[in-house]
């Protein structure tokens, strides 16, 4: 069985929308409760092995003192000193980590204990504010999903040290609530299509505009719980596959801005011979292509995201720009940036920071915020902060003219901003998919080499030294958006049976591609002393990067295959075992109450 994600649009009756929202509400609440408990047991789990171990508080200590200095060197923009502090800094970690081992020997119980409370579990911290908030009126199956975000994000941080994350509400531009049919594989698509399902049913009576020509929408009903529906209608833009199966529904709320986008997500159980395959697959392919990613700029000024050579002469490579209405539109968005930017600094230097600002009346929360942003370099002032505060003082009665007017402008720029840029990742995403496909469809292997974005990312790197791309780097890294690329091969291969190499390090981007003598990069050209020869940089490491897996592609494409389809049976093979698990627990549940019943039942 293949699993498969099928989204439509759809919009909702206002009716419904209070109890929708405070689904959202209740979820929200709900992460950041259990990320509180867990934070306060990890806390008492850090002083539990202070108190065991003497020798590691005071090394500890050493450690919090070395860290505030770095906070402080970075704050000064001291690069040298953020330098210096983390080699003392991972010093000593170094000698840290023993005295940690020791007490946590010394405090196994009653870590133990405190981090007992940590799980979804009856009995548990989680457990209880989970039951708390589905007393409250969120469902059950949302609870549920929020409570295993929660644990998914301890479980990547507890064994490095770090803090789960709240969530902030102003960063977040996608949530969903969802259905779950419990039923094994799910349930029918064609029955939720027909209405038959009390949880989702998508033959509800829909929409239709008074025109001879109006498309009609058909109408879909989800469940929130204690009784409560979302309605709306939805747009069917294609049919489910053959056979589908649908396993969980999401109703999805898009941030776009100030605005709210609505979809309807299905989980879809598919068997594979179902499962839509990819048109215009020749029987015949090239064997072999690499390709080397970056995010250079063209001579033609064009955004240039990768180089494909499927033979080892850079001449012959081809090259991958962003096309120029993606860029274009990015520069759009950058300029409606700056025109917030200057509306900003022009209120908060002409009246935030006036002298003219008349306070009666105003609450004390609001005063205090006043006083903490007129503090603040211009440049820290987030439009964000200067609109809470503005609501804060509609919402008390006793409205900033100035600060209005500025609000509802940055409003209407943010709005404009913020559609820009979803309308051009979209259409740069719809750009990535086709050249997916594309490559699939010419070539059988593809090796590839690409930056490691997540260092990429980082503005001060893990020794302390700041990352060597600059503010154009990163804003060329972030418009290029490899990572959705990366995205987009590995489903139209996974569909095409492609095979994916990526190549690790980048030792193919120092020789030259002819002669094989280093060469010396100037500005985006490879220029090789020894030959004479000059080729683009990406050319150059495509072609370099061809002849080093032309004689090992085909067993590292079969092994890469093989893991695969291991990897498959072993998710298949664990979901067996839990199935099993649970089945046997269940069992044992139901054999233990019959038998209080037959005793019960006895005594009477």
């Amino acid at each position: 069985m293949e699993t498969l994600i099928y989204e439509y649009g759809c919009r909702l009756d206002a009716e419904c929308l209070p109890d929708v929202s405070r689904q959202f509400d209740l979820a929200h609440r709900l992460y950041n409760d259990c990320v509180a408990a867990i934070r306060a047991a990890r806390d008492e789990a850090e002083a539990v092995l202070r108190a065991a171990h003497p020798d590691y508080a005071c090394a500890c200590a050493h450690v919090d003192a070395l860290d505030a200095e770095f906070k402080a060197a970075k704050a000064d923009n001291d690069e040298e000193g953020m330098k210096r502090v983390r080699a003392m800094e991972r010093e000593a970690w170094a000698a840290c980590r023993p005295l940690r081992a020791q007490a946590k020997r010394e405090a196994g119980d009653k870590l133990r204990q405190v981090y007992g409370r940590i799980g979804k579990n009856s009995g548990q911290e989680l457990h209880r504010l989970a039951e708390a908030a589905k007393c409250e009126g969120l469902y059950w199956n949302t609870a549920d999903e929020t409570l295993a975000a929660v644990l998914q994000a301890w479980d990547k941080v507890k064994g490095s040290g770090g803090q789960v994350q709240f969530r902030r509400r102003s960063e977040r531009t996608q949530d969903h609530i969802s259905v779950r049919f419990t039923a094994a594989g799910g349930v029918s698509a064609g029955d939720v299509l027909a209405g038959y399902h009390s949880l989702v049913s998508l033959g509800e009576p829909g929409f239709r505009a008074d025109r001879p020509d109006a498309k009609a929408y058909p109408g879909f009903r989800f469940s929130l719980g204690n009784k409560l529906h979302a309605r709306g209608w939805w747009q069917n833009h294609r049919s489910f596959p053959e056979g589908a199966r649908v396993t969980t529904v999401r109703l999805v709320r898009k941030r776009i801005g100030p605005d709210v986008r609505w979809a309807l997500q299905f989980q879809l159980a598919v068997e594979e011979e179902h499962v839509p395959k990819i048109n215009g697959i020749p029987k015949k392919r090239a064997p072999l292509a690499a390709l080397h990613f970056g995010w250079s700029m063209s001579d033609d000024g064009l955004r240039r995201i990768a180089a494909t050579c499927d033979s080892g002469d850079a001449a012959a490579a081809q090259f991958i720009d962003l096309p120029y209405d993606i860029q274009e539109d990015f520069a759009r968005a950058k300029a409606v940036q700056s025109r917030r930017d200057t509306l900003r600094d022009e209120f908060v230097n002409l009246a935030l920071k006036g002298d003219n600002i008349a306070m009666q009346g105003w609450m004390e929360d609001c005063i205090e915020r006043l006083h903490m942003l007129r503090r603040l370099p211009v440049q820290h002032i987030a439009p964000s902060r200067l609109c809470h505060l503005n609501g804060m003082l509609r919402d008390s009665g006793t409205p900033w003219a100035d600060l209005d007017t500025y609000a509802r402008e940055d409003r209407l720029l943010w709005q404009e901003q913020r559609h820009i840029e979803r309308r051009t990742r979209n259409r740069r995403l719809y750009f990535y998919r086709h050249l997916a496909l594309d490559l699939v469809r010419r070539y059988e292997t593809l090796v590839v080499s690409m930056p490691n974005l997540a260092e990429s990312a980082k503005r001060i790197k893990d020794d302390g030294e700041r990352n060597e791309l600059g503010q154009m780097a990163r804003t060329a890294r972030s418009e290029a958006a490899l990572y959705e690329l990366k995205q987009a091969l590995d489903w139209a291969a996974q569909r095409a049976g492609t095979a994916i190499l990526w190549a690790k390090g980048f030792e193919h981007t120092k020789p030259c591609a002819l002669c094989g003598a280093p060469v010396e990069r100037v500005t985006d050209l490879a220029c090789c002393h020894a030959c004479g020869a000059s080729a683009d940089n990406k050319a150059n490491s495509a072609a370099n990067l061809f002849r080093d897996w032309l004689g090992r592609y085909a067993q590292a494409a079969e092994e890469a295959k093989a893991a695969i389809i291991k990897a498959k049976q072993d998710a298949a093979e664990a979901k067996k075992k839990r199935l099993a698990l649970m089945q046997a627990k269940r069992a044992e549940v139901r054999a233990k109450a019959e038998k209080n019943e037959g005793e019960s039942t006895r005594c009477k």
